[in-house]
């Protein structure tokens, strides 16, 4: 039986699989077992790990539907034989001494995880090491919630060794939603929260890839799946009762927030930053911000966006700085999926905004025209047809009823979007995608 077993999630990654595989079987430390978990790729990965397969029967493949990394993470540790767990993406690669190295000081301390820091690196340029565990003693067995510092470094869940036993004691595990992100972090607070025996260690082994674009963090469209991470967090101190946390966590989650704000796509962040503020003022009522843990400026932000979002959002938005002003920005906070597909395919009932070119270019591109109530326009005319494509064509205060219920496309030039949107906010339409572009 291995002692080490090695989880490598695998999606589309042909240009860096074998690399990566190449690099675990040839550690220095041979009692491992390589679990790649196949997430329905498309490309010619999969043939890659059959053929690593058929060479090494240290390597298991473990195929599935496309559900996502985290669904992909739990069914390699459900499999998993080893004592202990190592992680490892199928872009990175590790030096040869990792597992081994790892596993000594586990072994040496009895500690549930042993943390290293790492490298990254990119075709361009060589290894730059990356001492994210600067500041925390080394060698040393650790209770994380001891070390403020610790909460504070992202989350790098790969460059890690586990103890299973542990894992599985605490209930630690990841959040599988489908076509997530970020769902490394959750796993990662889980961690700390949960651990008492924690070593970090000075050295460097993984080699983490910074210029894979296909890489999900990379994705703008995945708006709230950070808040979902976060929510699950939450969820996991209410189990395990650590309320205790909560100042820490919050902090933290500020910290994520605001990085995140900036990343996705302008068009999203004002139904964000709206989420956002929910989530802060309910925390914050609950007495769970403690300002002793925060940076004066942070503190200071965290109080504007409780208090004014629109403010923060006008003077942070590149779209409203052109003066391109909506108010009720592109898609509803309210709804709990990611991304507009996803969001229409969920959808029971649909209206399509615009019976112009845009709206029945829209048309032809829905899969399902069931769901499709009709065509909208803020006022009908004698002159309009009754009907478009067999879809029929209202004045939107006839379909104000389906204000709950129905998803809204705003299909339409972008620059002539706001009136619109403030006529279905007057309405109380509680789901708006706004599409500028088919």
């Amino acid at each position: 039986m291995a002692l080490v077993s090695i989880i490598v999630p695998v999606y589309n990654v042909e240009k860096y699989l074998e690399q990566c595989i190449n690099s675990l079987l040839n550690q220095t430390m041979k009692d491992i077992e390589v679990i790649c978990v196949d997430d329905g790729s498309t490309d010619s990965s999969s043939r890659i790990l059959n053929e690593f397969s058929s060479r090494d029967p240290r390597v298991q493949v473990i195929s599935k539907e496309n559900t996502g990394y985290g669904d992909s993470m739990n069914r390699g540790i459900a499999r998993a034989k080893g004592k202990y767990i190592g992680i490892v993406e199928s872009d990175d690669y590790v030096l040869p001494d990792m597992f081994s190295s790892l596993l000594r000081e586990a072994k040496r301390t009895g500690a549930d995880v042993v943390k290293s820091n790492y490298h990254s690196f990119s075709e361009s340029s060589g290894l730059n090491y990356e001492e994210i565990l600067n500041g925390i003693p080394y060698h040393k067995i650790l209770n994380p919630k001891d070390y403020e510092k610790i909460w504070k470094i992202i989350p790098s869940i790969w460059s890690a060794l586990y103890r299973k036993d542990f894992l599985k004691k605490n209930g630690i595990m990841f959040h599988a939603t489908p076509g997530a992100s970020y769902q490394d972090v959750s796993f990662g607070y889980k961690v700390l929260l949960s651990t008492e025996k924690m070593v970090c260690v000075p050295e460097a082994y993984l080699c983490y890839r910074s210029d894979n674009e296909n890489s999900s963090v990379k994705s703008t469209k995945k708006v709230f799946c950070i808040m979902d991470e976060f929510g699950e967090i939450k969820k996991y101190i209410r189990q395990k009762r650590l309320e205790s946390m909560m100042p820490i966590i919050l902090r933290e989650q500020f910290t994520h927030y605001t990085g995140n704000y900036y990343r996705i796509d302008s068009i999203y962040q004002y139904a964000f930053l709206q989420r956002m503020r929910e989530e802060f003022v309910q925390d914050y009522e609950s007495g769970y911000a403690d300002q002793s843990l925060w940076s004066e400026s942070d503190w200071e932000l965290l109080h504007q966006i409780m208090r004014n979002p629109e403010e923060y959002f006008e003077s942070t938005n590149i779209d409203y700085l052109n003066k391109y002003k909506y108010k009720e920005y592109a898609i509803n906070h309210c709804l709990p999926k990611i991304g507009a597909e996803k969001i229409i395919d969920s959808a029971e009932r649909i209206i399509i905004y615009g019976a112009g070119m845009y709206g029945q270019k829209l048309l032809g591109k829905l899969s399902d025209k069931s769901k499709i109530i009709g065509f909208a326009v803020t006022s009908l005319k004698s002159d309009m047809p009754k009907e478009i494509q067999g879809i029929p064509v209202y004045g939107i205060q006839d379909l104000k009823g389906f204000h709950s219920e129905a998803v809204v496309l705003v299909a339409m030039k972008k620059v002539t979007q706001q009136p619109v949107l403030e006529v279905l906010k007057s309405y109380g339409f509680q789901s708006v995608i706004s599409i500028d572009s088919i």
